[in-house]
């Protein structure tokens, strides 16, 4: 039996340790939304671990079982580089993946903006501290690409900002 190969180029969002050797690691990615893939037998331990870390953006070569992905290769990764960081950085890296992973569904192959949002958003962390209300203006743009935010309403203060960021979060009922 023959297995297809999909290389997908994508970014860690979650990250879950299965038993003692594998990894399950959520991937958004350009060409399939969101996939759970798992490492198996120690290779997130080993050649595949600075792919499997949250944040890392590779080309991934997967290939489809029964219940789940399964990762097969690893290309081109590149690996924020955690321990060059400060606090704030870390603490907006994990944000911007976590905060992904809750609204962006497995089942739906986001638009290519969403990638690129995201992709935008942690390359940001690799140069500079991001700015004071990035967070924030991530969560509006991510809400507005999954429709949760009317593009016409245009937010004029932060208070604004967050009266709308909180109807959307609650309408998303997440």
């Amino acid at each position: 039996m023959s297995h297809i190969l999909y290389p997908a180029t994508g970014i860690v969002i979650a990250r879950t340790i299965v038993g003692e050797a594998n990894v399950l690691i959520r991937i958004l990615t350009r060409e399939y939304g969101i996939v759970s893939v798992m490492a198996q037998n120690g290779a997130a331990s080993t050649k595949f671990a600075p792919a499997c870390t949250i944040g890392a953006r590779a080309v991934y070569d997967i290939v489809r079982g029964k219940r789940i992905w399964r990762l097969t290769g690893v290309s081109q990764v590149f690996v924020i580089p955690f321990e060059k960081s400060t606090p704030e950085l870390l603490q907006f890296c994990r944000y911007i993946t976590a905060y992904t992973a809750r609204f962006v569904n497995n089942d739906e192959i986001p638009e290519l903006s969403i990638y690129d949002l995201v992709f935008r958003a942690l390359a940001s962390v690799e140069n500079k501290a991001p700015e004071k209300d990035w967070i924030d203006s991530y969560r509006y743009q991510l809400l507005s690409l999954l429709g949760y935010i009317d593009q016409s309403e245009k937010p004029t203060s932060r208070e604004h900002m967050m009266r709308i960021l909180l109807r959307a979060e609650e309408e998303a009922n997440v």
